[in-house]
């Protein structure tokens, strides 16, 4: 019974595939609808490429603007951390001759 079911079910899928086929195909309507189709497929997926490309530079501007900006702080973390160092060695020096 299963079988059945199942190759109806087969049959009733290729029968509305063959008559979607030929209205899309051969009937004058059908052939406009189907160009209608393909136009609105094909803007949908020039706008979405040119959506995608705008996002990917402004992803790529983004990142250069974030890589500029960590490097900036890393070097003045490196300097504070240096001078920071030189202070700290200067009162140690100063300290060390007074005790002396």
């Amino acid at each position: 019974m299963e079988n059945k079911s199942k190759i109806a079910a087969v049959l009733v899928a290729g029968i509305a595939a063959g008559a979607a086929a030929w209205y899309f195909l051969k009937s004058e309507n059908g052939k406009q609808n189907w160009s209608s189709l393909v136009d609105g497929v094909k803007d949908f997926t020039d706008h979405l490429k040119n959506t995608a490309s705008k996002q990917a530079s402004k992803i790529n501007d983004l990142s250069k603007d974030t890589s500029d900006y960590l490097s900036a702080k890393a070097h003045e973390a490196s300097h504070f951390s240096d001078n920071t160092l030189n202070e700290i060695s200067a009162k140690v020096a100063q300290d060390s001759k007074s005790l002396s």
